[in-house]
């Protein structure tokens, strides 16, 4: 086992940074140019503007545009004011002033963020909604935190400062770029990430820093393997070898390492669940003769149910999926509308953890206008995620067929979130016994996230809370503690753990 150790991610008041053109690098989906690597401006120094003016910045039409240097006329900045001071990232923030600058001229650049993270220019495209002699109005943007600073051709002005509600906690140098294949919140404050690395590798991150966990996982089915908590609250693991008989694999916890251990027991299925969360682990089976399950006891695994017969099998749309409680689950499409409306939607039937057949169905998620064309079921935590898609066809043949997905989500308790709009690279769920909680982006590019809760006190309009603007590519997402979320995210190529600013203060409305 590795130890490295990270100091959280500090950010200091430098109101203006002198910047290498060789720091700037372009942000993910975005105008905004990001610097590393910069130095407080000394006295005198004229900071980000000069470089972004140097030809940084990354802005469209920024660095020898063409357009034109403010005339020797033009009045120096000056700001009046700027508020918000706090909001979520893609809040919008309006500076008053005069001398601003705009979009005809060139040489003004905003510099976000104690370290310059992110410069914006008059024409970008993304965070500024408009920039006038007077006033601009800006959607703050991620990474950038603290100083708002206006440079421009004469001089530089000091706007304020802007607290980000949620910010980086820790950059995870060691993070690869690779996929998630699975993640565990083992203890308050902590997230450990399995990543689809050869062989796989583990990460535990907390308060303290990153512990790096040796993984021995050989000739095992990558996506099959789900991370659990032992009966000790330790981590262990569980997937499906590959090869011609697979069987199932254990993946023991030997000094906070994951050791594969080949199970006795053979799939020998059509078609096989697997799943795991902070409830323990469990592995469904479908043979001939029904389903079969198999659930770990303390270091051994061993098959404790079935056959269960099942009366869905040629049901439409039919797939099947699995708990860390050891339910089972079958879902299919079935018609609701009528002679006016073509409309379809998903329902379930359950095996309980302590069950010895199918109960009743349930919703799996709300209709969709036409046709169900895919359901999947996958377990996540301690609960389901049932992934809807649809199409809706045009009966007058005008604009064709458009085709559309969405995610619901199920907990053991009965806790639910129905629709999650889907966007497949940011899109994030955690589930305990009796919490639901998505990551998603919003029409708008903003990166939300959406509770039970919130659909409880909004079902209308249960969008949630804003925490990043654009949108970044989800990592993970693990609920800790009462209320408390650890997001895990990925921009620019590196690796982020988010957390809430205490620096960020809102006055309640």
């Amino acid at each position: 086992m590795r130890r490295i150790v990270l100091a959280a991610v500090t950010l200091s008041l430098a109101l203006g940074c002198e910047l290498d053109d060789n720091d700037w690098e372009l942000d993910q989906s975005s105008g905004a140019a990001t610097a590393r690597g910069g130095r407080p401006a000394g006295a005198g120094g004229s900071g980000v503007g000069e470089a972004a003016r140097a030809g940084s910045g990354g802005t469209k039409n920024a660095g020898g545009s063409g357009m034109a240097g403010a005339s020797p006329s033009y009045p120096a900045p000056k700001i009046t004011s700027m508020e918000p001071t706090t909001g979520a990232y893609g809040t919008l923030v309006t500076i008053r002033g005069e001398g601003l600058g705009n979009p005809e001229l060139d040489g003004f650049v905003l510099a976000l963020g104690n370290r310059g993270e992110v410069a914006l220019t008059p024409t970008d495209e993304e965070a500024v909604v408009s920039w006038t002699d007077e006033e601009i109005t800006f959607r703050f943007p991620f990474p950038a935190e603290g100083a708002v600073a206006l440079e421009a051709p004469q001089s530089a002005e000091v706007a304020g400062e802007f607290q980000p509600t949620w910010h980086i906690a820790q950059e995870l140098p060691q993070a690869p770029a690779a996929s998630v294949l699975a993640s565990i919140s083992p203890t308050p404050d902590h997230i450990a990430l399995l990543f689809d690395t050869r062989p796989p590798s583990l990460l535990d991150i907390g308060p303290e820093g990153v512990t790096e966990q040796a993984v021995t996982a050989d000739d095992v089915e990558p996506e099959s393997l789900r991370l659990y908590l032992n009966a000790q609250k330790k981590i262990e693991g569980v997937g499906v070898s590959t090869g011609a008989a697979p069987v199932i694999v254990h993946l023991q916890n030997v000094d906070d390492d994951l050791v594969a251990t080949p199970t006795a027991l053979e799939l020998g299925a059509t078609e096989y669940g697997v799943a795991g969360g902070s409830e323990g682990a469990a592995v469904w089976m479908h043979r001939d003769a029904g389903w079969f399950r198999a659930r770990p006891s303390g270091a051994t695994w061993t098959q404790d149910k079935g056959p269960i017969a099942e009366a869905h099998a040629g049901e439409p749309d039919r797939v099947s999926g699995a708990t860390s409680d050891g339910s089972l689950f079958v879902a299919w499409s079935v018609t609701t509308g009528d002679f006016l409306d073509d409309m379809e939607a998903a329902r379930m039937a359950k095996v309980a953890p302590t069950g010895t057949k199918f109960e009743g169905s349930l919703a799996a998620g709300p209709s969709v206008d036409d046709y169900v064309t895919q359901l999947t079921l996958t377990s996540r935590g301690d609960g389901l995620v049932v992934k809807t898609c649809g199409s809706d066809v045009d009966p007058f043949g005008l604009s064709g067929t458009s085709y559309y997905c969405f995610a619901s989500l199920h907990t053991p308790s009965g806790a639910s979130i129905m629709r999650v709009p889907l966007s497949e690279t940011s899109a994030a769920y955690a589930l305990t016994r009796e919490r639901a909680v998505a990551a998603y982006c919003s029409s708008d590019q903003t990166w939300m996230i959406q509770t039970d809760a919130d659909v409880a006190a909004s079902p209308e309009v249960p969008a949630g809370e804003a925490v990043l603007f654009p949108c970044p590519q989800a990592v993970a997402l693990e609920v800790s503690g009462e209320g408390g979320y650890l997001p895990v995210v990925r921009w620019a190529g590196k690796t982020y753990l988010l957390e809430r600013n205490p620096n960020a203060v809102v006055d309640p409305e």
